[in-house]
Order: structure tokens, then sequence, then C-alpha cells
């Protein structure tokens, strides 16, 4: 996503949230439930922004550079300036990575929009990472690419199974989402911090080109971010404040990117970068403090 998409996702996003918006209003303080799978009240945040509208605008952004992600990931590649073009195992992985903000975005969305319990919600948001794991194995897309094939169906059982019990508000909900959000914690680590590691891991035997050690980072960071959205959130945490930690693994992981010169290294200008810190910075000042 260049500046110009950027700010125009988020001129969109706060458009969209604007007090004119026909939103569904939050619940007082004092008439909300204590259980987690109720819908939460708005706290007040350490910055001058407002918390409602920040956590609004930080769903439309997301899931904005999600969708641009997913549907469009050459472009989303080439937007922001790397100069080495992606392969057909680089572009797969970064649409799951749109895949993974729009699970997010979807989960966050219904929670504050439609006052939909939050850990319901997110079942809601993982059928968009379960139709493209579906996807990936009916199209035999990990094989294709020199990925083992069996891994995307293990992802497929799991997914299916959270969001299910999600959805469903099973008795032992809470239980699922945080066992879910630390496997994907744990998980995608290893993607974030070892990437070349992780690979072989999944099966990959060849060399990793630049772009393909960049997504799965990215991929890594997604699902870090996320497994810190839904655990958080099955451990009683404000969906606003799980919004803030989600974006306080994204923040951490850019601006790691960022001060090692690895994006640097791949052509990436820094004034394309600075503006998603200002805003993440933004999110997690107002969200999660």
């Amino acid at each position: 996503m260049n500046l110009r998409l950027l700010f125009s996702s988020a001129a969109l996003a706060l458009v969209l949230v604007s007090p004119g918006t026909a939103a569904t209003p939050f619940l007082p303080t004092g008439a909300v439930s204590k259980n987690v799978d109720t819908s939460l009240a708005i706290r007040g945040g350490a910055g001058p922004l407002d918390v409602e509208l920040t956590a609004k605008a930080a769903t439309g952004i997301f899931g904005l550079q999600g969708l641009y992600n997913y549907l469009a990931p050459e472009k989303n590649h080439d937007a922001y300036g790397f100069e080495q073009s992606v392969d057909g195992l680089a572009i797969w992985m970064s649409t799951g990575v749109g895949a993974q903000f729009l699970t997010f975005a979807i989960a966050a969305y219904f929670s504050l929009f439609h006052n939909m319990p939050a850990l319901k919600a997110c079942g809601a948001g993982l059928i968009v990472c379960c139709v493209e794991n579906l996807r990936s194995v009916l199209n035999d897309t990990a094989s294709k690419n020199g990925v083992a094939g069996g891994g995307q169906v293990l992802n497929l059982v799991i997914h299916s199974f959270v969001a299910y019990a999600l959805l469903s508000e099973v008795s032992f909900a809470e239980t699922v989402g945080k066992a879910f959000g630390a496997w994907l914690i744990v998980a995608c680590l290893q993607a974030r911090l070892a990437p070349a590691t992780c690979l072989k891991t999944w099966g990959f035997d060849g060399d990793a080109s630049d772009s393909v050690i960049l997504y799965t980072k990215t991929t890594g960071q997604a699902g870090v971010a996320f497994g810190a959205f839904i655990g958080s959130i099955a451990n009683g945490a404000e969906v606003t404040s799980a919004i803030g930690y989600y974006s306080v693994a994204v923040l951490l992981s850019l601006a790691e990117m960022v001060a090692s010169g690895y994006l640097e290294d791949l052509g990436l200008s820094k004034d394309k970068v600075y503006p998603w810190l200002a805003i993440l910075l933004a999110f997690v000042g107002t969200l999660a403090v």
C-alpha cells in the first residue's frame, strides 16, 4: 500500500466511524457483563484520541490493507517499492497474510459495530482463514510451491474447529480461545524470528528468495498479532484493549525490520514505512495503554 492509498484508507476509515454513522451504540460501563463472551464497554485511553473512534479506525485500516493484500498481492508488493519481484510462493504467502489481516478486521468489526460477543466475532473472522486454507488444499497450492501440503490440511482442521467452537459459543469456548491464541503465538514466532528454519519445518527444500523470506516474516507477524488479539479476549480483555495489543505486535515487528535496516536492504523507502509507524503508535498509545 503506497502513501496515497494508506492515507486514503485512513480517511475512509475515519469517515465510516464518524459520529454521524449509524453504528450500534456501546453499552454504558455499568450495564456490561463481566463475562468475556459479552460485548465490552469502551474505556478511556492514555492519549488524546477517542478510544471508540480509534478502535474503529484501526479496524478499517487493517481491513483495507488486508483486502488489498489478499486480492492483489503482487500490486501490494510493488506499491512499497521492493526491488525484487515476487515468485509463486511469495504471492501465496502474501495472500495468506491478507487473509489474516481480514480475519482480525472482521472479528473487530462484528464486535465493535454489531455488538457481537467478542469471542464469537473471532469465530466469524476465522471463516476467512478457513476459506483460504480450503482453497489452498483443493488447489494443492502448497505442494506446487515446494511446501508440504499436510500443513495446510492441519491448519484447515484447527481453524475450522476453533471457528465452530467460538461461533457456537460452546461452554469451553474461552479455553479454546486461550489455547488457540497461545498456539498461534508459539507457531508464528518461528516464522517471524527464524524464517529460513521455519520454511524447512514446512518442508521447503529450495533456496528461498528474499521475497519469500519477507512474507514468511510477515506471516509470523500477522499470526502473533492475531494470537495476542484472540488470547487477550479469551482472558477477559476489552475488545478495544485487544485491538491495541494486536497493534503492539505489528508495531514491534515493523519497528525491528526498520531499525535493523532489513527493509531498506530490500529497497523499501523509509517514507513508505514511517506513516505506518505513526499510525500504529497512535493505536497503541490510545488502546493498549
